[in-house]
Parts: C-alpha cells; structure tokens; sequence
C-alpha cells in the first residue's frame, strides 16, 4: 500500500466528521476505503477497530457535523481526527471503538467536554479491556473493601481512576463516573447518575517533603508518620 492511500484515507476521514450526514463522503464509503488498507496484523486491527467505531456513531445517531465543530473546540484543534485516528489504531479490542464512538457523540450532546472527549479517550486507549470492565462492574459501589482483581485496582489508580479511601479500602473518581456513563456504559439502557464532589468519600493524599502540593486538592490534616512523607487526611 502506497503512502499516498493512507494520507488520502486519513483527509478523507477527517473531512467526514467535518461536513454534514449525505455530503460527499459516506460512512459505508470509509468503511470500505479502511478494509483496503489492511497487508498488516495492525492493518487489519484497525480495520476491525474502525468499523466498530463508525457502526457506533451510527447506533448513537451521531449528528457528524457536530463532531468536527466541538472536537476542534478542544486543545487538539484541528488536529483532533489525528489523534481519533491514533487511538483507533492502538487500541487492542474492537469494544473500545464503540466506546470512542459514545465519547464523542457524548460531546456533541454537551454531556462531557471537548477536552474531556479527548482525554477520556487516551484514557480509554491506555488502559486494559479488563481493567474497563472492572470500573463498569464496580464504579457504583461506594468504596471497594476487598477487591480480588488488584491488578485493575493499580491500573486504575495509575490512570487517576481511583484513590485511596480515608476509611480504607479504595474509591473511584469523578472521571470514573464520566467515563463508565459517557462511554462504557453509554449505551446501556439504565441511567448512570454522575455523584456530587461532595458524595465522594474522603480520600488519603500523599506529600512527600519538599515536592509540593498533593494530587487532591481538599483541606487536609497533617498525620506525622515515620520517614520523610506526610499522610494527609482529607476532610
């Protein structure tokens, strides 16, 4: 496959989130143009994960227009098709194509922000099918006392998708929420109510000496420990 192919699929795309549903360029149009460029293992990756992605905004009735004019309001600017093109490409299960799709019909709905749009989707390209799964089973229980997958318990606190509850035992962010609502569980026919910061549980931050200020940003209360850090009891 030339070089050419895939820049003239890449504009083609781009120009599709910009212009209205009829003109020009079809969905079944892209879908095609995608199937052509698969000679690759990642070639045909992205084909699956693609058409998954175009078959969501379709199940969402998406208004394409509006993905380009909101999607553009975002820090990405006129490069957001790249970066939508790059997730697509990365990510490792065609499920997460229909959750790019529900992010971003999300954000011509005014449900998330652009930004959020954009940075819920890295998120979504970052962390594991698995890891996902376990947030949509689990984001409503209030604080996870004793969970058995601890593996997605520290991909999710490294992706700021849970914390460490003051009561022990761990709970998840505002960010949780909006991605299980937005895009994991968007289509889902049950409401996901998004909870107000202050239904939160407390939260344990940590501030290790001389490194300025911790992640959360609630009133804390020192608790001397041994060594150099600081456990800090958010109230």
């Amino acid at each position: 496959m030339l070089p050419s192919e895939y820049i003239s699929f890449t504009d083609k795309f781009i120009k599709f989130l910009s212009t209205a549903q009829g003109d020009v360029i079809s969905g079944a149009e892209l879908v095609s143009d995608a199937e052509k460029l698969i000679e690759s293992i990642p070639g045909r990756i992205f084909y699956h994960n693609f058409k998954f992605f175009m078959d969501g905004l379709d199940t969402c009735n998406t208004v394409r227009r509006k993905i380009g004019e909101r999607l553009a309001e975002s820090d990405y600017g006129d490069g957001y098709g790249y970066a939508i093109l790059k997730y697509i490409g990365d990510f490792e299960h065609v499920d997460k194509g229909t959750y790019l799709a529900c992010l971003i019909d999300a954000a011509t709905k005014d449900f998330i922000t652009p930004n959020e749009a954009m940075e819920f989707a890295r998120i979504i390209e970052r962390v594991s099918l698995t890891s996902l799964i376990f947030l949509r089973d689990n984001v409503e229980k209030k604080v996870l006392q004793k969970p058995e997958n601890l593996y997605a318990i520290n991909e999710l606190k490294t992706n700021n998708l849970i914390y460490d509850a003051n009561s022990g035992g761990y709970a998840f962010e505002l960010e949780a929420f909006k991605i299980n609502a937005y895009s994991i569980s968007y289509l889902d026919d049950k409401s996901h109510r998004i909870p107000e910061l202050n239904e939160f549980p407390d939260g344990i931050s940590y501030l290790v000496t001389g490194q300025g200020e911790p992640y959360r940003g609630w009133k804390k209360e020192e608790v001397p420990v041994e060594g150099n850090e600081l456990v800090l009891n958010t109230k």
